[in-house]
């Protein structure tokens, strides 16, 4: 009863006596750097709208910096953008908007670009998928500026909606 117990306790730790080495060696091994997808262009804002934008530094700021997210060569670079564009986002949303954009549907749409800055950046730290977050983040923040054009444009006074 003694040899089998020494016997069963040899077989139970022998798989664990294997090189270790290979495995530490596998784990190490970066991954390839996948690059940047193919993002969409910036949808245009009209006219009236980048003047009353071009008041707003915070917006500004935000604009350049999402500019330069298709231009990342390397993992490190775009998790050091998008880690600027968070504080950027954090920013705009604690400093005064516009009273032409001042709206709750502005709002609501900067909340889903930080939403979708902070979706990115966690995939990249770890180490997923990170093409179909920017992908979301690039269609959030047009979903941004067609709302400045929608604002701009609307002919329609919100005193209309207003109940007595």
């Amino acid at each position: 009863m003694r040899n089998f117990f020494i016997v069963l306790v040899l077989a139970m730790l022998a798989p664990g006596c294997g090189s270790p080495e290979k495995k530490d060696k596998e784990q190490l091994q970066p991954e390839a750097w996948v690059g940047i997808p193919d993002l969409p262009s910036a949808v245009p804002i009209n006219p009236g709208a980048r003047e009353v934008l071009e008041e707003w530094p915070q917006f500004l700021s935000l604009e350049e910096r999402i500019a330069a997210l298709s231009q990342t060569r390397s993992r490190e670079e775009l998790q050091l953008l998008l880690e600027e564009l968070s504080q950027i986002c954090n920013q705009v949303e604690e400093n005064a908007i516009p009273l032409t954009f001042e709206r709750p549907s502005v709002r609501s749409r900067l909340r889903v670009v930080r939403t979708y800055i902070g979706k990115s950046d966690a995939a990249l730290l770890y180490r997923e998928d990170h093409g179909e977050a920017l992908m979301e983040l690039m269609q959030a923040y047009n979903a941004l500026r067609e709302q400045f054009n929608l604002i701009i444009n609307s002919t329609l006074k919100p005193e209309l909606f207003e109940t007595e």
